[in-house]
C-alpha cells in the first residue's frame, strides 16, 4: 500500500495502516484548513471518516479553499493526487466549488472522487454552476429513502446492493434515517455521458410532491462537464444531513451527519470500493454456482408482533432468490417475495395463531444450480388476557393520562369501549366524572378528561376495554392507584407547533412540543415545572428524545429553573441532546437577566448516555449548581452561578424540537424537586404562668410540626402546633396542662 505523497508544509497523521486497506482523503469545511489528520468527534462528519477506518482504509482530511476565486495550488493537487480516492462530504460550502475552483476538482484530480453533496455537482445559472456533472439543481427531502437499482442486470448495482435486503429491484427499508435537515437531492438527469445507477422516491420537504433522484450515479473519466473532460473517474452518492447557511445546519459545526442505515452504510462501502477500481465491479466467474451464505433464523412472537427473514447468498449473477412458506407439507412461492440481489428479506404481521408452526426458506437460483436454505419455524404466542394497566397520573389534576401493556381495540370507531367514558372510574368518595376519552398515537394509551380536578392520590377502575384480538377486561374491571403530579404544563414563548405533556407515574412524563431555540435572549419549550419558593433540589432522569417524524441534532430534554414563564426569563438550564450521530451532549447554559444573553456555564460532556443521563439544579441563595450524572448517585458538576432569579421560581422539565412545524418529546422519569430545609432552631421558650410560648425562624417552603415531651425518657413525642414556613420568625404557644418540665423541638419538612 502506498503511503500519500504530501509536501513538507502539510500535516500528515496517519492511522495504523491496515494491509486490505485503500488510502483515502475525506474533504470538508473543518476548522483546520488544508490537510490534517483524520479529526475526531468535533466535526460532525466524522462518522463518515470512522466507518471507513473501521473498515480498514486510512483517511486523512483536507480542508480547501472557501473562495471560488482562491484556487488550488498545484502542490496541493500533487498531494491529493497520491491518494487511492478523494470523497467530498456534505459537510462543505458550495460556493468554493463554483467556477474557476469547480473546473480545477473535475480536470485536476486524476483519481477517483465521489461526491456526497448534490450542491457541489448541480448545474445553475452562470457563474453560480457548480461542478455541473447533473443538468439542473435540488431538492428537499422530507422523508426516509428506499433504494431502487435502475437495471435489475447491471453488475454495478448488483455489486452495491449485494448487503443491503431487497425486494425485487426495491431495498425492504430505507437507505438513510431521518435526522436535522435529513438530506436533498439531485432529480434531474446526469449529464450525457453519465448515468444513474441507483435511484429514489422520496416526498419533497417543500410542497410534500413526490420526486425521483439519483442515490448512485457515475461519470467515467472524459464525461464533459464545467471545464473541460473529467480527468478521472467520478461517483455522486447520496448522504448525510443537508447543509444550510445557518444554525442549526450551518456548516461545518452541524452538516453532514451520518444519517445511513445499517443498509446504507454497508451501500457506501461498496460504493467506495467500487469507485476506487474506476467503477468495475469484483469480476465474478459466471460458472460460480450460489450459495447460502446466511439463512432464515427461528422467529417467536406474540400475536400481532412483525417479523422479519432475512437471507444472503454468494454465487454469479444473473440469480433468483424467492420466499417460500411451508402450507401443510409443501413449500409454495409467496408472491411478490422475489428478487435478483444476493440479500432479501421477508416481513410476516403474525396476527393469525394458525400461522404459528409455519416455516419459511429461501431458494436461491442461478443457471448453474439451485440451492434451498434451511427451513425458519415461525411460532406464535397467543394473547390470551385483556389488557394490563401499567400506570395512571396526572399532570395537573384536570386530566388523567392511562397507559396499558398492549395495543388496545379500536373497532367500533367513536362507539368503541376504549373511549367510552363510562369505562373509566374515579372510585374515591366525591371523585370527579370522566368527560371524554382520547386515544394516544401510540395506541396503548389513553388521556381522560375530567369534570373537576382530584387530589394528589387517586384510585382508577377500568372496564371493558378490550385489546386488538378482543380480550376485554370484566365489568368488575380492575384498580391501579394514581397520583397527581401536581405540576402545570406551559409553553414558553410562542410553539409551533403547540406542545402538551403526558404522565405516567410518580415523577415520571413525557414532553412534546416544538419550539426554534433554548438560548440568545429568548428561549422557546414546552414546559412542565412547579413554583419552588427559596433553596431547593431539582433532579430528573431523560429517557429518551424523539421526534414526530424527525428529529434534529440539537433537539433538547432540558431541566430548567426559571424566574418566569416568559420566552426572555432569566434561566439556568441543563440539557441533554440525542445521542450519536446527533450532538451528544450534555450541557448547562445561564442567562442572568431577563432579555439579557444565554451563556455557556460549565464545559459540555459527551456522551449522553441515554436512557442512563440524569440532569440536576441545586439553588442555595442566588447560586445555582447543575449536575450531571449516569445513575442519579454519583454526581458531576458541571457549572456554577450566581443568578439573581428572585425568592420563587418556576423548576421543571422540558422539550424543545429546535424546527419549525416538528414536534420532539422527552421521557423523563424520577423527577423530583425538594426543598432544602436548613435545621429548625427554636428561641425565646417562654412560660407566662398558664402556657408555654416560643419563636422559630422559618423557612420559606417548608413546614414545621412543633412537639413537645414532659420527660425525655417518654415514649412518644406530641405534635400541637404546625407551621407554614415564609421566611419570617413565628411564634408558637402551647396551652396543653403545665408540667414541672417540658421540653421542646421542631420537624422540618419539605
Amino acid at each position: 500500500m502506498k503511503t500519500p505523497y504530501l509536501l513538507a508544509a502539510f500535516l500528515y497523521v496517519a492511522s495504523t495502516p491496515l494491509t486490505f486497506g485503500a488510502n483515502i482523503l475525506w474533504v470538508s469545511d473543518v476548522p483546520a484548513p488544508g490537510f490534517s489528520g483524520p479529526g475526531n468527534a468535533a466535526f460532525t462528519d466524522q462518522a463518515f471518516v470512522s466507518l471507513l477506518q473501521n473498515a480498514g482504509h486510512n483517511v486523512i482530511r483536507f480542508n480547501g479553499p472557501d473562495a471560488q476565486a482562491t484556487l488550488l495550488t498545484d502542490a496541493e493537487i500533487a498531494a491529493m493526487n497520491t491518494n487511492d480516492l478523494v470523497i467530498i462530504g456534505r459537510a462543505s460550502g458550495s460556493g468554493a466549488w463554483r467556477a474557476p475552483q469547480g473546473s480545477q476538482w473535475n480536470v485536476s484530480i486524476t483519481k477517483p472522487l465521489i461526491c456526497m453533496s448534490p450542491y457541489l455537482v448541480r448545474t445553475l445559472a452562470g457563474a453560480e454552476n457548480r461542478m455541473a456533472w447533473f443538468t439542473a439543481a435540488t431538492l428537499p427531502d422530507d422523508t426516509t429513502t428506499k433504494v431502487k437499482a435502475v437495471s435489475v442486470t447491471d453488475p454495478k448495482a448488483d455489486f452495491l446492493l449485494a448487503e443491503v435486503p431487497m425486494e425485487g429491484d426495491t431495498s425492504t427499508g430505507p437507505f438513510d434515517e431521518i435526522l436535522d435537515r435529513n438530506t436533498s437531492h439531485i432529480s434531474d438527469p446526469p449529464v450525457a455521458g453519465g448515468r444513474s445507477i441507483i435511484t429514489g422516491t422520496f416526498i419533497r420537504e417543500d410542497n410534500g410532491a413526490l420526486a425521483t433522484c439519483s442515490i448512485v450515479a457515475e461519470f467515467p473519466a472524459g464525461t464533459a462537464v464545467l471545464g473541460g473532460p473529467l480527468a478521472g473517474y467520478r461517483m455522486y452518492l447520496s448522504g448525510g444531513s443537508r447543509e444550510s447557511g445557518s444554525v442549526p445546519n450551518a456548516i461545518p459545526l452541524y452538516t453532514g451527519r451520518e444519517t445511513l442505515t445499517p443498509a446504507g452504510e454497508r451501500l457506501f462501502l461498496r460504493a467506495v470500493q467500487l469507485a476506487i477500481n474506476n467503477g468495475t465491479p469484483p469480476a465474478v466467474d459466471p460458472s460460480t454456482p450460489v450459495a447460502i451464505l446466511s439463512g432464515p433464523s427461528n422467529i417467536t412472537v406474540v400475536q400481532g408482533g412483525t417479523v422479519t427473514f432475512t437471507a444472503s447468498v454468494s454465487g454469479a449473477a444473473p440469480r433468483t432468490l424467492k420466499w417460500q412458506r411451508d402450507t401443510g407439507g409443501n413449500f409454495v412461492d409467496i408472491q411478490d417475495a422475489t428478487t435478483p440481489f444476493a440479500t432479501s428479506s421477508y416481513t410476516f404481521i403474525a396476527t393469525n395463531l394458525a400461522d404459528t408452526g409455519s416455516r419459511f426458506r429461501l431458494v436461491a437460483s442461478n443457471p448453474n444450480n439451485s440451492v434451498d436454505s434451511t427451513p425458519a419455524t415461525l411460532t406464535i404466542i397467543p394473547d390470551q388476557g385483556p389488557p394490563g394497566l401499567v400506570s395512571a397520573a396526572s399532570i395537573d389534576g384536570n386530566t388523567i393520562g392511562v397507559t396499558f401493556d398492549e395495543l388496545l381495540d379500536t373497532a367500533g370507531g367513536a362507539f368503541s369501549p376504549t373511549i367510552d367514558p363510562f369505562n373509566y372510574i374515579i372510585t374515591a368518595p366525591d371523585a370527579p366524572g370522566v368527560s371524554t376519552v382520547a386515544l394516544r398515537q401510540d395506541g396503548k394509551s389513553v388521556l381522560l378528561t375530567l369534570s373537576g380536578p382530584i387530589g394528589p392520590n387517586f384510585k382508577l377502575k377500568v372496564i371493558n376495554v378490550a385489546d386488538q384480538f378482543g380480550n376485554a377486561l370484566s365489568e368488575t374491571g380492575v384498580e391501579i392507584d394514581g397520583v397527581s403530579l401536581g405540576l402545570n404544563a406551559i409553553a414558553v414563548g410562542a410553539l409551533n407547533p403547540a406542545g402538551f405533556a403526558f404522565a405516567q407515574g410518580a415523577g415520571a412524563f413525557e414532553v412534546t412540543g416544538g419550539g426554534l431555540d433554548l438560548g440568545s435572549t429568548t428561549d422557546q419549550m414546552e414546559f412542565v415545572n412547579k413554583t419552588m419558593t427559596g433553596d431547593f433540589d431539582a433532579r430528573v432522569r431523560v429517557l429518551s428524545i424523539t421526534g414526530s417524524n424527525r428529529v434534529e441534532c440539537v433537539t433538547k430534554a432540558i431541566l430548567s429553573a426559571r424566574a418566569t414563564a416568559d420566552t426572555g426569563s432569566g434561566a439556568v438550564n441543563v440539557f441533554a441532546t440525542i445521542g450519536f450521530p446527533g450532538d451528544d451532549l450534555i450541557a448547562s447554559s445561564v442567562r442572568a437577566s431577563a432579555g439579557g444573553a444565554t451563556n455557556v456555564l460549565g464545559a459540555p460532556f459527551s456522551p449522553v448516555n441515554l436512557p442512563n443521563t440524569w440532569l440536576r439544579i441545586r439553588r442555595l441563595g442566588d447560586v445555582f449548581t447543575t449536575m450531571r450524572s449516569t445513575d442519579g448517585a454519583s454526581w458531576t458538576e458541571i457549572g456554577s452561578a450566581s443568578v439573581p432569579l428572585g425568592p420563587s421560581v418556576l423548576i421543571g422539565a422540558g422539550v424543545a424540537s429546535h424546527r419549525n412545524t416538528w414536534f420532539a418529546t422527552a421521557k423523563f422519569s424520577d423527577f423530583k424537586a425538594s426543598a432544602i430545609i436548613n435545621s429548625p432552631t427554636l428561641a425565646g421558650l417562654a412560660f407566662n404562668g398558664t402556657t408555654f410560648t416560643g419563636t422559630l425562624t422559618t423557612q420559606a417552603g417548608a413546614t414545621y410540626n412543633i412537639q413537645y415531651k414532659n420527660n425525655l425518657t417518654d415514649e412518644f413525642w406530641t405534635t400541637f402546633a404546625t407551621l407554614n414556613g415564609d421566611g419570617t420568625v413565628q411564634t408558637f404557644t402551647d396551652t396543653h396542662p403545665n408540667a414541672d418540665n417540658r421540653f421542646y423541638r421542631a420537624i422540618a419538612n419539605p
